[in-house]
């Protein structure tokens, strides 16, 4: 494998900062106006930009399981934390305007 797992994350950042829907979800999870739908949104399409990521990087070479156990690990990592931040600032928000 040619691409190194900081390479993965920093396309996938890359890639996230630079997509129009995420930007515009991310806004609305940041001013509060999110909806679960949103949240449910933008990690589906976080998660389908770092699938084709993977993809691209690994292609057909043959990876041992230790060395994709590794990219998985790292490169799941930065998709969870976008997702669960994104998570709970919808859930603050949605408690506070609850009254919880």
């Amino acid at each position: 494998m040619a691409v190194t797992i900081d390479q993965i994350v920093e396309k996938f950042d890359r890639e996230i900062a630079g997509d129009l829907r995420v930007r515009s979800l991310m806004e609305q999870v940041n001013s509060g106006k999110a909806t679960y739908a949103d949240a449910s949104e933008l990690s589906s399409l976080t998660g389908r930009k770092l699938g084709r990521i993977l993809a691209d990087a690994i292609g057909d070479h043959e990876v041992p399981d230790d060395r994709i156990r590794l990219v998985l690990d790292r490169s799941c990592l930065a998709n969870y934390n976008v997702v669960s931040d994104a998570v709970e600032k919808v859930q603050k928000s949605l408690n506070e305007r609850a009254g919880i």
